[in-house]
């Protein structure tokens, strides 16, 4: 990896230190998010605001890291691996695929024919067997259990 230096650049010297790092990944700058996390925040800020220095060496997408066409492969593999099925949105961003699921969503027609699984809020059906019972139940007590549940237990019962 190129040495860092920390000081003022003149464009010349910043356009030789692009060269270099281009040498580097085969000819071409890697994208601007690799750019930044190698510690290289300055060139890549550089390279945003004044791209015709570094023609030639610019990727063809530079703001991308991955083609469309490479998300939507490493979907099929994702998919592949999970029985067919590509794991629900929240399973992606834990698992390190948040730029999957942000794709998914930016371009939903590329993603149509595979499926997902999607995560299912149980919380709410495992309540709605209670309610009967909690209906049938005499009145709580507004002093121990305070304002809320007299209400809910009102509006169970249909009193309110």
């Amino acid at each position: 990896m190129v040495a860092k230096v920390r000081r003022c650049r003149s464009p010349q010297e910043k356009r030789a230190f692009a060269e270099a790092l281009a040498r580097e990944h085969g000819g071409k700058l890697p994208c601007s998010h690799q750019i930044r996390s190698a510690g290289f925040g300055w060139l890549a800020e550089d390279i945003r605001k004044y791209p015709a220095r570094y023609e030639g060496l610019l990727p063809e997408n530079p703001r991308r890291c991955r083609t469309p066409g490479e998300h939507l492969l490493a979907a099929e593999q994702l998919a592949k691996a999970h029985d067919g099925w590509l794991p629900s949105p929240g399973w992606l961003q834990k698992n390190g695929f948040a730029w999957l699921d942000l794709d998914m969503k930016s371009h939903p027609e590329l993603y149509s024919r595979i499926r997902q699984r999607h995560q299912i809020n149980r919380r709410p059906k495992s309540r709605v067997p209670a309610a009967p019972v909690l209906a049938d139940r005499p009145p709580p007590q507004p002093e121990t259990s305070g304002n809320c549940l007299l209400r809910i237990w009102k509006r169970l019962r249909g009193s309110e």
